[in-house]
């Protein structure tokens, strides 16, 4: 096709627009080029749709410038006017050479040129452009049709995404109509994608469309369930579908709580067969008629529907696996070795079998029934896999000696190569043959008791052992036995059961009630002249004159004529009362019960007793029962007796911290009414505490008093039993009586008011208030009786005085410059609140360190 360029330039008006669709006149010349809508001087043949020339009419079929169907349509060749006489139409048109046609230009002053071959004017037919499309038509003008580089290939409907995007698609329009090829587009799948594998195979925008995992999600999408959760959509392997790439956390079903197979469900049963779970599936259990089930992740196995089930261990021997375990009848072995079916038997027994013995609770060797009892023979006979075992043999069955002397077990019996032997050589007393020795004893173990013994009574008669003979005395009938001392003889015994037994027990009446030889034994063991209250006693008898119903015979002054004794806790005059008629303890005071106690340095514990030779010896004393002040006299107390004009006024002053009286203001010194009373002569002390016994008891006055030494260190230590041991037992009371009055412990200021290291009073320089110091308190609970201030006593001092003092209530009543003090006061070291030390003073004197404590006898 010829190119050519046309320039068209409306100068007029434009006539009616033409609907030009941009297809010639058939019968127009091919080299004519048209223009629409139509320029001024031609007009649109609406019958062809093309622009003639004004005045055509219809339409010019042959385009030669003669309208078919009327009008003037004809230039006229000289001056190029149109003979319709229409405007003027300025028109350039380049018509190519090079195809032998004429050309028709329009002059510089818009006059048509007439082409020079024929004559003619050149038609002009006004064409509008637009993009070249595959129609068949020259869209665009250029006078050719569907040329494919005016038809990009985007414009196209070929396809044209995906794989289609490289240019590898072929696009044509023959016919106006496009052909789209896609042979060369590698990877292209013709109408859906068959291919995963992250390509637009089938171009159509979309990348593996056609592959939904599960039907639903695809490729990119969250996937997963239980342990697969958080995985995304993928192509799978071979990329024929979609696939979720966390699947390879997927595992077995397991019981556990957790989906393991991703199949959105936990636990499900058909996922875990039977076989698979822990349940028992083995013997009786492989019916089909075990329960599994998996709630919250557990197995749980049920085996109640299960026949013949045993649970742990196998309890019925029966040929089954009643436990389960794959095993039958595993528990049940005979010898704790062979199981059933195995070969068993030994000795007489020998080529059986293990099976179930009756009653299905055990194994048993089928063969067991040839057993008898072991016998000495040379033969298993007990089919025990031992022969002649004595074990299997009692002694008892055996033909050795058994009576007598030979039936406590020293009898050696053995069975060697079958045969018994007995050996006698290790059973004491054994006599072979015949009894040489009468000592009640069957020492030749043939059944009978020194049988060859006979006695022989007045008369001539003779009696074997054991017989009855004449008795002696008040035992009437004896029985022949053994001469007591003596292994050679017989005799005829005291009392008709043998010597060995009393015909009757023994009394308080002057009679050998129980034929021993012996006459009232054991009446009186105290000897105080009255018989036990644990023997019958008749009459006043040698043994016990004054009669019987002593009710300790084990100490002498407790029976029916004593007095009976107030605080001791005994029943003094057996009259079955324990300290009737006894006053109740005045008040302030506490019963110190009469007791024993060891007096003095204890140098098994204290190692201050060499060097205070005073306190020694240690004896024993024994004190009746009194009573003592529980806490020191105060200073409220003894203001009584002075008010009263009983007692002279305690030493004092009004401004030192010495004594605990203020002369001046003749009273307690502020704050010190329950501090102990000091500065107090032993005079003073002594009518104190006379004065209070006339007031709390005037018929008793002369019992209160000072203590006695004695009575003073018995309070503060104990007796033997407050101390652990037995008034009877000396050595072991002598050692346990303790240092000081709450026991062995280091002195401190947790247990009195003394001088601590560095100051007395711990730490103020005084006394303090009376019981302020209750872990100190002695056995009787009182206090103070270490510390706070000394305490006079009523005993004259003698430094040698327990070198012989009485052993009964001692009180040294003999005059000396010195009165006896004890106790030790605020200002006084540890050696000196021992229980055991003693110290003394002039009577007269008068010490912020010395106060005093009544005591009252009883009772």
């Amino acid at each position: 096709m010829l190119g050519r360029v046309v320039a068209l330039a409306a100068v007029a008006a434009v006539s009616v627009a033409c609907r030009d669709t941009g297809l010639p006149d058939p019968g127009a010349d091919p080299a004519v080029v048209f223009a629409c809508p139509c320029s001024a001087g031609f007009e649109c043949d609406a019958a062809k749709n093309v622009c003639v020339a004004k005045g055509a009419g219809g339409a010019d079929a042959g385009l030669d410038g003669v309208a078919d169907g009327g009008g003037e349509g004809v230039s006229d060749p000289g001056s190029g006017e149109s003979d319709a006489g229409g405007p003027e139409v300025e028109v350039a048109a380049e018509v190519g050479a090079d195809d032998g046609d004429s050309v028709a230009d329009l002059d510089a002053a818009g006059d048509v040129e007439v082409d020079a071959a024929d004559g003619e004017v050149a038609t002009v037919d006004a064409c509008t452009a637009s993009a070249e499309k595959c129609n068949g038509v020259d869209d665009d003008c250029d006078g050719k049709t569907d040329e494919l580089e005016d038809m990009p290939f985007a414009g196209s409907p070929c396809l044209q995404a995906g794989v289609c995007s490289k240019g590898e698609v072929v696009h044509s329009c023959p016919a106006g109509k496009w052909q789209c090829s896609y042979a060369a587009v590698k990877g292209y799948e013709d109408g859906k994608e068959a291919t995963c594998d992250g390509l637009d195979n089938d171009c159509d925008g979309q990348t593996d469309e056609e592959f939904l995992y599960g039907n639903v999600l695809s490729l990119g999408a969250s996937c997963g369930k239980g342990a697969c959760a958080g995985g995304k959509v993928v192509c799978a392997a071979g990329l024929k579908a979609a696939t979720c790439d966390s699947l390879g956390k997927a595992s077995a079903e397991a019981c556990n709580g957790v989906d393991d197979d991703c199949d959105g469900k936990t636990d499900e049963l058909e996922d875990m067969p039977f076989a698979g779970s822990p349940c028992l599936q083995a013997g009786v259990c492989s019916k089909g008629e075990v329960v599994h089930s998996c709630p919250a992740g557990k197995w749980q196995c049920s085996y109640a529907a299960v026949k013949g089930y045993e649970d742990g261990k196998e309890a019925t021997c029966d040929g089954l696996d009643n436990d389960c375990d794959g095993q039958t009848d595993e528990e049940f072995l005979y010898g704790n070795v062979l199981s059933l079916g195995a070969s068993c038997g030994k000795g007489a027994c020998a080529g059986g079998k293990v099976v179930c013995a009756a009653g299905l609770k055990a194994a048993t060797c089928d063969s067991l029934g040839k057993a008898s009892a072991e016998a000495c023979n040379g033969v298993d006979d007990d089919c025990d896999g031992k022969t002649d075992e004595l074990e299997d043999m009692p002694f008892a069955g055996s033909p050795c000696l058994q009576a007598g002397v030979c039936s406590k077990g020293e009898v050696v019996h053995s069975c060697p190569a079958g045969k018994w032997q007995c050996s006698y050589a290790a059973v004491k007393g054994y006599e072979d043959g015949k009894e040489a020795t009468c000592d009640g004893l069957d020492n030749d173990c043939d059944g009978q008791t020194d049988e060859e013994f006979t006695y022989t009574q007045e008369g001539g008669k003779v009696l074997a052992m054991g017989l009855a003979c004449d008795g002696v005395g008040a035992c009437g009938s004896g029985v022949v036995e053994c001469t007591p001392g003596k292994t050679n003889e017989a005799t005829c015994s005291t009392d008709a059961n043998g010597s060995k037994k009393a015909d009757a027990p023994e009394k308080c009446n002057d009679l050998d009630d129980d034929c021993d030889g012996l006459v009232d034994e054991g009446c009186d063991l105290d000897k105080d002249g009255y018989c036990t209250a644990a023997m019958t006693t008749t009459g006043a008898p040698k043994s016990c004159p004054k009669g019987g119903g002593d009710c300790d015979d084990s100490k002498v002054g407790v029976n029916p004529g004593s007095a009976e004794a107030c605080g001791d806790g005994v029943d003094n005059n057996c009259n079955g009362q324990k300290d009737e008629g006894c006053a109740p303890a005045p008040a302030g005071m506490v019963l110190i019960p009469a007791g024993t106690f060891w007096m003095g340095c204890n140098a098994s514990k204290d190692n201050q007793c060499s060097g205070y030779s005073q306190e020694s010896p240690q004896h024993k004393v024994t004190l009746s029962a009194y009573y003592m002040d529980v806490t020191e006299v105060t200073v409220v107390e003894y203001a009584k007796c002075y008010a009263a004009g009983k007692c002279a006024e305690p030493g004092g002053d009004s401004k030192s911290s010495s004594c605990n009286w203020d002369s001046g203001a003749h009273k307690a010194k502020a704050g010190r009414d329950q501090h102990p009373v000091n500065c107090v002569d032993w005079f003073n002390a002594q009518k104190y505490c006379q004065w209070r016994g006339g007031l709390l008891d005037a018929a008793n006055a002369a019992k209160y008093d000072l203590p006695t030494e004695a009575q003073w260190e018995m309070a503060a230590r104990g007796d033997c039993e407050k101390n652990g041991k037995a008034g009877t037992d000396d050595a072991g009371c002598k050692a346990a009586m303790r240092t000081y009055p709450w026991g062995d412990q280091a002195a401190t200021c947790s247990f009195a008011v003394m001088y601590n290291g560095s100051a007395s009073g711990c730490g103020t320089g005084t006394t303090a208030a009376v019981g302020s110091k209750t872990a100190g308190a002695s056995p009787y609970g009182l206090h103070d009786m270490a510390g706070n201030v000394w305490e006079w006593t009523r005993d004259w001092y003698s430094s040698s005085y327990y070198s012989g003092s009485p052993l009964q209530d001692p009180f040294n009543n003999t005059s000396a410059s010195y009165r006896v003090k004890r106790g030790g006061g605020f200002n006084s070291s540890a050696d000196s609140l021992r229980a055991g030390n003693r110290s003394n003073d002039y009577p007269s004197y008068l010490s912020n360190v010395i106060g005093l404590r009544c005591s009252r006898s009883s009772p």
